[in-house]
Order: structure tokens, then C-alpha cells, then sequence
């Protein structure tokens, strides 16, 4: 059953969070990292801004893989213990988060979405892009895009323009279509 029937929605209704500002992620963190007396560089803190975009989850992942990161004798938060972190937040956000919302994507619509993602330049694209990058006409392109909206995937800016909701998930489906052409060419050479 749908969470629209959940006994929780009659009371709470849901609210989309929007995306927390650099102020706001500098003040959580170091509240955070107060708690255990650590602190952090203000270029750490501005390179996990601009990675996390504010988006709650990706910001609290990714704050978890670093803090995890620091050997005991590390008192403070560097932009280079997060660049060397980088790579295992990555692999930790694919699995976590961004695999299982692909996962219940219908084929069609995750190949809609790779053409997308192929061809936009950052996160926002129009409905026409869209069009014009799948090759499919319009009313075979709106059922997908509609799919994405309700699964989180898009964000409706307003009427026939959307944002991929972060950047991180367009790098993710871009490495995904990057590694399959990679083992289709290993394929095609065994």
C-alpha cells in the first residue's frame, strides 16, 4: 500500500526539505563536531558544501564517512582529509542512496534518464531537451518524466523544466553508463 494511506499523513503531512545554505551546514557541523571536540578548516566546510549541495542526506552521509575517516589522533576536519575521503563517501552514497533509487525505475525509463544525464550540461534541462536527447515524441517522454518526479529523481522548476535532484546522482548514473560501455567493449573483444 502507498504511503498516501499511511495513518501518519493524515497528521503529518509530507514537506519537502529544501536544501540547508552554506550558514546553516557550517553551524551543523561544527555543532556536531563540538560534541566530540574536533574542528574543521572553513575550505573543508565550504568543499562539503558545494559536494552535498545542502541535500539533507547526502550532507549527513557524507559528514558520517568523514568522521569516520579521522585516525584518533585527528583534531581537525581538513579539506584534504575530505578530498582523501572522497572516493569512499562516493561509493558509500551509490550504495545507500542512489542505487536503490534507480532500482525500481522501469527499463525504458532509466535508459529516458541515462539520455538525459548524457547530454545535459549540469542538472537542469527543458522538456524539449529531453525530447530531442531520447529521440521519442513527447508523449512517450512525459510518462517517464512524470515516473522520475514521483520517485524523487526530478524536481518540476516550473512548467517543462527540471533539475536531476544533485549532481552527485547524474555523476553516479554517468559512471553506471561509463562502466557498461566499458564491459559491452570488453564484450565485443572476447
Amino acid at each position: 500500500m502507498s504511503e498516501s494511506f499511511s495513518p501518519l499523513n493524515r497528521f503529518f503531512s509530507c514537506s519537502v526539505l529544501k536544501p540547508f545554505s552554506e550558514d546553516e551546514i557550517a553551524r551543523y557541523m561544527q555543532n556536531q563536531l563540538g560534541l566530540v571536540d574536533v574542528k574543521i578548516d572553513a575550505s573543508a566546510l565550504t568543499f562539503i558544501s558545494k559536494k552535498s549541495e545542502g541535500h539533507p542526506y547526502v550532507l549527513v552521509a557524507m559528514c558520517f564517512m568523514i568522521f569516520d575517516s579521522l585516525r584518533e589522533s585527528d583534531q581537525k576536519i581538513t579539506e584534504q582529509i575530505v578530498i582523501n575521503t572522497q572516493e569512499k563517501m562516493y561509493l558509500r552514497l551509490a550504495q545507500d542512496f542512489f542505487s536503490p533509487m534507480m532500482h525500481p525505475l522501469t527499463p525504458k525509463g532509466k535508459t529516458v534518464l541515462q539520455s538525459i544525464v548524457k547530454n545535459v550540461d549540469g542538472i537542469e534541462f527543458n522538456f524539449k531537451e529531453a525530447i530531442k536527447w531520447t529521440g521519442m515524441p513527447r508523449n512517450h517522454v512525459s510518462p517517464y518524466i512524470h515516473e522520475m518526479m514521483r520517485k524523487g529523481i526530478l524536481n518540476k522548476l516550473e512548467r517543462g523544466r527540471y533539475q536531476i535532484f544533485h549532481g552527485l546522482f547524474a555523476d553516479y548514473i554517468r559512471e553506471m553508463a561509463t562502466e557498461v560501455a566499458r564491459a559491452a567493449k570488453l564484450l565485443d573483444y572476447s
